[in-house]
């Protein structure tokens, strides 16, 4: 029984790391390849034969599910809606044909599967899941994966491609004694071509001759890079999306480089189960030089268990009273840091699915309100702790890629970072019942020169950046996010360093967190 395309209105052990590379394609990127045995080209006469060596079939006991990738030794990439309801899940590697589920003997079992949290049915956004395969696959000619690049540079690649390669499996109807694997060149539509509502974490794409056959859940979305490097060129095959949902002509691929901390994430923390820690080992400075492989260091941070390269990796939060609205974010799975002024007794917080576009949730009741005892109601030590019970449905929300925001414990790492410029604002703006939020760059000014232009006094525990953006409703900003990104053993991290006190038409003044370490990490303690 094969899974048709459903029409509908809408629908994050270490990684394999290899050095900087030059994608032939007027660009540059940092090419960080999940596993860097991908995407390799053989002397196939088909194209399909070559795309064989990556290309899964999904299936249960008894029927074929859907497409899928081998993308690193224990992991298939797929669609999450194959996966959803599922159980004794079994992968087929080298799938030049849909398998024969009668013949059980190639098939691998499924151990774990994982869909994102935010998949859901009913609105197909977020539509991709991983499969852990019950042991590794021993890579050869004929069996190995295709290249996930672990650059947020990526996405920026995928709005300039127009055309890609799409494999499916062409019926037995077209004169063929099975179903082989064939390659479709499809066409990126835009969206006025694109007769299907889709998001931005969406590719829309379709045949020329509106030939979209043998294009089942989870097959992928692919681009072919010349690539250089030890004075060589060669060619890979890179995933860019996953097939989700259809109709006739048109189909909308989950754009698989709005994931890549989602899929580096889960990778790591699955593959992480089959192998025993290694000791802590002293921590190194947060820098811009990249190590050659990526040893986790915990006392580097306030609180380990955090993470994340982008602010879309973080789980923020809308803090919620009478008369008071304001922004956060979980420094740990219970706390958020949020603003002092102006916050009433009683409130609530409301998690935000952060994803590019952001999904609100039901309202959290806040079990305590910590303000900073050196905050008497003017701007000055402006800053709160809350402290949250997340529900059941809401506690595997950080295992998931969505990782508390990072902090740095040392006031030396502290101090270096802050004389380092750029920062980052992270602006969410609220759209209806989603956040969108955005990104811009930022550099401090100086405590004299803020003060002159906000007519007041700047204290040692407050920082001031330039306004960056347009017309701004400074009510809407309040506990906003001044991050920076740091460079740590091979992998980028956020880290955070103030949260929105107030603003002017001219500047914006943060508290300094950094400043409160001490502070937060005793009303952590003593709370837990």
């Amino acid at each position: 029984m094969f899974h048709s395309f459903r029409a509908t209105r809408r629908m994050q052990s270490s990684l394999a790391w290899i050095p900087l590379f030059t994608l032939l394609l007027g660009h540059q990127v940092s090419s960080q390849f999940l596993d860097e045995s991908c995407g390799k080209f053989q002397e196939q006469s088909r194209a399909g034969l070559q795309a064989a060596a990556w290309m899964t079939a999904v299936s249960n006991a008894s029927d074929f599910l859907c497409g899928g990738t081998l993308i690193h030794k224990r992991f298939v990439l797929t669609a999450a809606q194959c996966i959803e309801h599922q159980e004794n899940l079994f992968v087929e590697l080298g799938a030049y044909n849909i398998p024969d589920t009668d013949s059980q003997d190639s098939r691998i079992p499924i151990i774990k599967a994982v869909m994102h949290r935010l998949f859901s049915n009913l609105l197909i956004q977020n539509d991709i899941g991983l499969l852990k395969l019950q042991f590794s696959v021993v890579f050869s000619a004929d069996i190995h994966p295709i290249c996930i690049i672990l650059d947020e540079k990526m996405k920026t690649f995928v709005q300039s491609i127009r055309t890609f390669n799409v494999f499916g499996w062409a019926p037995k109807s077209q004169g063929l004694e099975s179903e082989n694997l064939h390659v479709l060149i499809f066409k990126k539509l835009n969206e006025t071509e694109c007769y299907i509502n889709h998001s931005s974490n969406q590719i829309c794409a379709g045949a020329p001759d509106g030939n979209t056959t043998g294009v089942y859940y989870g097959n992928p979305l692919t681009k072919s890079f010349m690539i250089s490097g030890n004075n060589t060129k060669f060619k890979r095959e890179v995933q860019l999306g996953i097939a989700s949902y259809r109709n006739h002509k048109t189909i909308v691929f989950t754009d698989v480089t709005s994931h890549l901390d989602w899929i580096a994430t889960n990778v790591n923390r699955l593959n992480l189960e089959d192998t025993t820690p290694s000791a802590p080992q002293e921590p190194e400075s947060p820098s811009g030089n990249v190590s050659s492989k990526s040893v986790s260091k915990p006392d580097l941070w306030l609180y380990k268990e955090c993470g994340g390269d982008t602010i879309t990796s973080h789980q923020m939060a809308l803090v919620l009273g009478i008369n008071f609205k304001a922004n956060g974010v979980f420094i740990t799975e219970n706390f958020i840091i949020t603003i002092a002024r102006g916050m009433p007794e009683n409130v609530n917080v409301i998690p935000l699915g952060i994803n590019n576009t952001s999904t609100m949730y039901h309202p959290v009741a806040v079990e305590s309100v910590f303000k900073h005892p050196q905050y008497s109601g003017d701007n000055n030590n402006d800053i709160a702790l809350l402290k949250v019970k997340l529900p059941e449905a809401m506690r595997n929300y950080f295992t998931e890629g969505i990782k508390p925001i990072c902090m740095l414990l040392k006031k030396s790492h502290q101090l270096s970072a802050e004389s380092s410029p750029p920062f980052a604002r992270f602006v969410p703006e609220q759209h209806g019942n989603t956040i969108l939020t955005t990104e811009h760059s930022v550099e401090l000014i100086s405590p004299e020169e803020c003060a002159k232009q906000i007519h007041g006094t700047i204290e040692q525990n407050q920082l001031c950046v330039a306004h960056s953006t347009g017309i701004i409703n400074p009510n809407e900003l309040n506990g906003e996010v001044l991050g920076k990104m740091l460079m740590y053993s091979a992998k980028k991290w956020v880290a955070l360093f103030g949260i929105l006190s107030y603003s002017t038409s001219n500047v914006h003044v943060y508290t300094n967190v950094m400043r409160h370490t001490d502070w937060i990490a005793q009303t952590v303690a003593s709370n837990l």
